[in-house]
């Protein structure tokens, strides 16, 4: 029986955590057909050997295939997308857990309403596997992207919580050099671009978000910043190539200035390699060079962002503070706070 659902699984370095990965989803409760592909790139440890363990198994089958260099998540993804026969795509990284029900939740509810993207909600663990927040398990309404692009700043962008039409995947394009930081973003702008506008959600806890402290987002150097920067222009350039509406330029335009300023000064304030004063003088450089007229976008003005509230009304004080040169001293305070808790930043 062909697969209904492709799981692919990117892995590198991943023999402490890859068996927990791999049983939360040979081990899901549904009847929907569906397949496993697991992409180990270019490990070095005794994953391979972890992944030669396993058989397939009567619910799904399992493909493993090698790169033989460490190439990142990215390239690791791109090859699961190609390998995957599934009608719909989903992910799921090596270090992360599905809950029982992901693939029943997020494929009942995507054909209930025949979207093109199901996000699914999630709880973000610690190491032990202590609840740290739960996120997107509020009952939302399916939503038209086309009629209102904004919405895309209330979506987190990993994938792991998703569910994607295959068909929009495979013809996404590829970016190179392959991107290091914002692959998952570039991935959700491009699905998108190429006509992903039916975005229906969950409100079932369909991950478990293992928070690892030395993952690439916690551990952000400026020349990794530097990568995705170039990767997210090339990704907007393309996808307003495709999808030509006014309103779609300035919504990326302001996803620049979420996902660029805003979270990347936060992340680069946790190390000592950059100041955030400097880090939001080098961003704003790279926003004015890459996105002409991007602080005119609608969807960072009040009248956009109090009607619609949650994320957007967080975005607009950002960029209030951001004007008036505050965003640095209130994202090093944050960080400071944030240490000193244990917690980690919500999406």
């Amino acid at each position: 029986m062909n697969p209904e659902v492709s799981v692919i699984i990117p892995c590198h370095n991943s023999e402490n955590t890859i068996q927990r990965c791999i049983d939360s989803l040979t081990n899901q409760a549904t009847d929907i057909p569906y397949e496993l592909v697991i992409i180990n790139d270019g490990s070095t440890d005794n994953t391979a050997e972890v992944l030669n363990s396993y058989a397939d198994t009567s619910k799904s089958s399992i493909k493993n295939n090698k790169i033989r260099s460490n190439q990142g998540a990215w390239a690791a993804r791109k090859i699961g997308i190609e390998l995957s026969k599934g009608s719909y795509i989903a992910f799921l990284d090596s270090d992360d857990a599905a809950r029982p029900m992901m693939i029943e939740s997020l494929y009942r509810k995507i054909k209930q309403t025949n979207g093109d993207i199901c996000v699914g909600a999630f709880r973000r663990v610690s190491p032990d596997a202590k609840t740290l927040s739960t996120e997107f398990a509020n009952e939302r309404d399916t939503i038209d992207m086309s009629s209102d692009y904004g919405t895309i700043l209330e979506i987190n962008p990993a994938p792991w919580n998703k569910l994607f039409k295959a068909d929009v995947l495979k013809t996404t394009d590829d970016i190179l050099p392959h991107p290091k930081m914002f692959d998952d973003l570039c991935m959700l702008i491009q699905s998108i671009a190429q006509g992903a506008n039916k975005i229906c959600f969950t409100p079932e806890v369909v991950v478990d978000y293992y928070v690892n402290q030395n993952s690439v987002i916690n551990s952000v150097k400026l020349i990794e910043v530097e990568n995705g920067r170039k990767a997210l222009a090339q990704t907007i350039k393309r996808s307003i190539q495709k999808k030509t509406e006014d309103d779609f330029k300035e919504a990326l335009q302001a996803v620049a200035f979420e996902h660029l300023l805003v979270s990347m000064t936060y992340r680069l304030a946790q190390g000592n390699e950059i100041s955030p004063r400097d880090s939001i003088n080098l961003i704003t450089q790279w926003l004015n060079a890459d996105y002409k007229g991007w602080k005119n976008s609608k969807y960072l003005k009040l009248s956009y962002c109090r009607r619609n509230g949650g994320a957007c009304k967080r975005l607009w004080l950002a960029y209030q503070l951001y004007r008036l040169n505050l965003l640095g001293a209130l994202l090093t305070a944050y960080s400071l706070i944030t240490d000193k808790l244990n917690f980690d930043i919500k999406w």
